[in-house]
């Protein structure tokens, strides 16, 4: 019943329909409710004070007053609305939505499901143990904890999909 739109940059030249305007305007007509989140919980944070080695530091944004404003405004319209969280990357995986905030409302006691371009949808505990494995963390170790190898991963991925602001 309600879209958060998490894009930093909510336009596209490829389909203009997915531009904020344009996709606000035709979810409204759809009776669906819109609301752009992209500055609170974007991925492509301009703030030099969340970059690590070039690149914005999924754990230093999230720590970040606005990303914590941000999440509460989807907590609270989770309470009445059904949402979706909207981004550009077709795998989750690939996209700062599910490392950085579908993690942090999974951690939150919320259902975070991910839907895939071919419409399947996959939960988010399905889509770390998928991470896990792309990081050689999925085996059990006696000598590491879960929490550890998912931390691990999670830092990993982020290496790997994190925006890099151009100096």
């Amino acid at each position: 019943t309600a879209v958060a739109d998490l894009r930093s940059e909510p336009f596209s030249r490829h389909a203009p329909q997915f531009c904020k305007q344009e996709l606000q305007a035709a979810l409204r007509a759809g009776g669906v409710g819109y609301v752009f989140l992209g500055r609170e919980l974007g991925g492509r944070s301009q703030d030099e004070g969340v970059l690590t080695d070039g690149h914005v530091d999924f754990e230093k944004l999230a720590a970040t007053e606005a990303f914590q404003e941000g999440l509460a405004r989807v907590r609270q319209g989770a309470c009445t609305h059904r949402v979706a969280l909207v981004c550009a990357e077709r795998d989750p995986l690939h996209c700062h939505r599910a490392l950085l905030v579908g993690r942090h409302l999974h951690g939150a006691a919320l259902e975070v499901q991910h839907i895939h371009a071919d419409g399947g949808v996959e939960p988010h505990g399905a889509l770390e143990q998928r991470m896990l494995e792309e990081h050689g963390l999925g085996q059990e170790d006696l000598f590491t904890p879960f929490d550890s190898r998912l931390h691990k991963a999670y830092v990993r991925q982020g290496e790997r999909v994190a925006y890099r602001p151009s100096s």
